[in-house]
Parts: structure tokens; C-alpha cells; sequence
């Protein structure tokens, strides 16, 4: 027999293509609930488009994971985005250091998954924040993460970390 392949492969080009889209699903679907969108989404449109998000998001998180493990991108797990992404236990109320392997982390292992969007005249523009939440040796947790942001500035780090 012929070995095809021995391990996970997750390119770098894949990551960019998930951030992209992770990207997107998130400022699109603050428009399309902040009334600064024509559109009104059925249920079942808005079951489908919660779906998206969250495997879109997992995927992002896999990918990122696969590469960490396998010594790829060790700049970037380390990174800190606690600007982007607040992490903080139910019990403390102060945001801890969060890096982006911290953040995939939490993406992986929540219970809780949640969106709320303001309207646009009173968000001013601003990106909404996914709210994860869950359990780590019997402590809660709970994140707060701008996906917009997250991603902008994982596709930074990753354009430079190329340079």
C-alpha cells in the first residue's frame, strides 16, 4: 500500500480563506439585524446563518489548533487579543490575557454561543461580539469576542509574519 498522507494538513492559505469568511458571516449578519439592512431574514434563513457562523468559527479554530500542534505559527498562538477577544471568569470580572490560541480554546469548548446585535443608531457602527461561555476545572468562563476584529487581525499577523 501507498501512504497518501501521515498527518493533518491545514494551509495557511485555509486559515485566510476561514478568517475571511468568519470575517464576513459577522459583519453581515450585525447588518442584517442593526436595521441598517433592507433584508429581513426568516427563522429559518436565521437558523442557517447561525449555523454558518459557528462552523465557520470552529473550522477557524480547528485549523489554527492543527498548526500550533504541529510547531506551525507559534507567533501567533502566543498572541495577545485581549483587544478583540474579553476574557474573563464569572467569579473574577477582569479580563485576563487572552492569546489566539486561548480564544480557539474557548471557541471549541463552549456551551453557550451568542449573539446580540444593538441597533445601528445606537451601535454607531461598531462590531457586535459573539458571547461564548463555559466550563474549565469547574470554573466559568465567559468570552466576548468581536469575530470582525479577531480575524482583521489574524489576517495582519499572518501577511506580516510572511514578510
Amino acid at each position: 500500500m501507498t501512504k497518501m498522507f501521515s498527518q493533518h494538513k491545514q494551509s495557511i492559505g485555509e486559515i485566510r480563506r476561514l478568517a475571511l469568511l468568519c470575517y464576513g458571516l459577522d459583519v453581515g449578519s450585525t447588518k442584517l439585524k442593526d436595521g441598517s439592512s433592507m433584508l429581513e431574514l426568516d427563522p429559518l434563513s436565521e437558523e442557517v446563518l447561525h449555523e454558518q457562523i459557528s462552523c465557520h468559527l470552529l473550522s477557524l479554530a480547528v485549523a489554527l489548533r492543527v498548526n500550533f500542534y504541529q510547531k506551525n505559527l507559534m507567533d501567533l498562538a502566543k498572541h495577545d487579543v485581549r483587544h478583540y477577544a474579553g476574557m474573563y471568569w464569572e467569579d473574577e470580572y477582569a479580563i485576563v490575557e487572552t492569546t489566539i490560541k486561548d480564544v480557539c480554546d474557548k471557541i471549541m469548548h463552549a456551551d453557550i454561543f451568542s449573539k446580540s446585535v444593538a441597533p445601528h443608531k445606537f451601535s454607531n457602527g461598531a462590531y457586535a461580539t459573539i458571547q461564548m461561555q463555559g466550563t474549565h476545572r469547574k470554573r466559568n468562563w465567559i468570552l466576548d469576542l468581536s469575530v470582525a476584529l479577531f480575524c482583521e487581525k489574524l489576517l495582519h499577523l499572518i501577511a506580516t509574519s510572511e514578510t
